[in-house]
């Protein structure tokens, strides 16, 4: 996946908001899969 200078900047403040929103989308998931493993 190619970041614009814009959207990407590893001198910036920090990663891009998408790629904060795809970290918690990923946690989030996981957590409900091993919630819904551990309730089958």
């Amino acid at each position: 996946m190619v970041y614009s200078p814009r959207t990407w900047d590893p001198l910036g403040a920090g990663p891009p908001v998408e790629v904060w929103v795809k970290l918690v989308l990923f946690v989030v998931g996981g957590m409900i899969l091993l919630l819904t493993v551990l309730a089958a």
